[in-house]
């Protein structure tokens, strides 16, 4: 085994009980793509989690723009050129240049609607799965054009792999709120705050989870721009994002349903 600095072995361990100690399943992605990026560095990166119909829902993200979310979220099915091998009931890691050849990255849909745009070159993939259940994703990316220019190497590969059995039990645990348990009903769903209940009930992104929490507190166009520092028209774009998931056409409606 290559010998590591007593630094990371300490961040590892630091990290391994932030994994575990996360109360809500929106504060592990936040935790994680924050500590993480210590030990393994990127410029980008996803926390998703998967739903029984194949969807997916973003509850953590950084250096990525609301849009480009929303475009990895409704076209992940399409993207996710390594479906076959989530089947075989492992957390696994893999880089992308694991699975697919250089000349047909560069020129796959993936490539050029979200990579390119973002000045992603490189990725490397944490599949969480549980007693063989798909529960999400962790996403690390790396662009092309800056310190971490490079592609993710042995490092990156061991301390990923010694921290995925440990994200999949604990994203389970959140996802169920029940520890190691997989089945659930839909009368046994708890979640430990209302945001991340609305997050994962109605496939949410981040943003107009926020955007949903301060319109139910009332709050005026005007003072939602300023609270989350956005103009009018992303503000109506989310907006407008909200009434076709929830399926209401006013705000009134939104309300209401979400009192009931």
């Amino acid at each position: 085994m290559k010998n590591y600095s007593n630094n990371i072995w300490l961040g590892i361990l630091n990290l391994i009980y932030r994994i575990h100690s996360s109360e809500s399943i929106g504060e592990m992605g936040d935790t994680i793509l924050k500590q993480i990026q210590w030990l393994v560095p990127f410029d980008q990166a996803l926390f998703f989690i998967a739903h029984e119909n194949g969807d997916i829902h973003v509850v953590a993200s950084e250096g990525l723009d609301e849009d480009y979310i929303d475009m990895y979220e409704t076209n992940y099915k399409k993207y996710d050129y390594a479906s076959g091998i989530k089947i075989a009931g492992n957390s696994i890691v893999y880089k992308d240049s694991d699975i697919i050849e250089e000349a047909v990255f560069l020129k796959s849909s993936f490539y050029n609607q979200f990579c390119e745009p973002n000045h992603i070159r490189y990725g490397i993939h944490v599949v969480m799965i549980y007693a063989s259940k798909y529960c999400g994703e962790i996403v690390l990316f790396r662009d092309n054009d800056t310190i971490n220019a490079t592609n993710f190497g042995e490092t990156a590969e061991f301390i990923l792999n010694l921290l995925k059995e440990h994200l999949s039990i604990s994203c389970n645990r959140l996802l169920l709120n029940k520890p190691y348990q997989r089945e659930m009903s839909s009368s046994e769903e708890i979640f430990t705050n209302p945001e991340d209940k609305y997050r994962v009930m109605y496939n949410l992104t981040k943003r107009e989870c926020e955007v949903l929490m301060l319109l139910l507190e009332d709050m005026s166009t005007n003072q939602i721009c300023d609270e989350l520092i956005i103009s009018l028209n992303t503000l109506k774009k989310h907006i407008a994002n909200l009434y076709r998931k929830l399926e209401v056409s006013s705000r009134v409606q939104l309300i209401q349903k979400m009192k009931s």
